[in-house]
């Protein structure tokens, strides 16, 4: 299992590989499954193999001890995060379907509602006429004379129907 909780099957094992990082060597037993943009990806069995690890996520380095000898990793200070651009984007979800894509963004709470100046007349005008519609009811909506129900069996499953897959008979 990868680490976004898919299982890739591993047809082959290397051995004992000899890899050198900022100019400390480790031997890693490699993996090799069908996975895109990366070379080497060591993972939680290579994590369990060193032993107590001090991460320091502001400054990017880790330390532990390999062979008696105390081992500091640095992350590179250059790299830094930025947007994709659309190309970007659309480019990785063909290349990588089966991946994960957040965007997270802060919000903050005081961003001022735009100034009724910066709107065009006309849907200023639009919006004083109907600004009733736009307040948020504070109560429930009004019972009506007729309640609507969608009137389901017991134990009954959901319909499974792909939408607009119809022969042209039925539509």
């Amino acid at each position: 299992m990868v680490g976004n909780g898919q299982y890739l099957e591993c047809h082959s094992i290397c051995d004992a590989i000899s890899v050198q990082i900022q100019n400390h060597n480790f031997t890693v037993d490699l993996h090799v499954l069908p996975i895109s943009s990366a070379n080497v990806v060591l993972g939680v069995q290579w994590l369990k193999s060193l032993g107590p690890v001090l991460t320091d996520y502001s400054t990017l380095s880790m330390q532990f001890i390999h062979n008696d000898q105390l081992i500091t990793l640095q992350g590179d200070p250059e790299a830094s995060l930025s947007s994709m651009s659309s190309s970007q984007f659309r480019r990785l979800c063909r290349t990588q379907p089966q991946g994960l894509y957040f965007q997270i963004t802060v919000l903050s709470n005081d961003t001022p509602p735009p100034s009724p100046d910066t709107l065009p007349p006309s849907l200023q005008a639009l919006l004083t006429k109907y600004a009733i519609l736009f307040q948020p009811s504070p109560t429930l909506p009004p019972p009506r004379p007729t309640n609507h129900h969608i009137h389901l069996l017991p134990l009954s499953t959901p319909v499974n129907v792909r939408p607009y897959r119809y022969p042209h008979f039925q539509k």
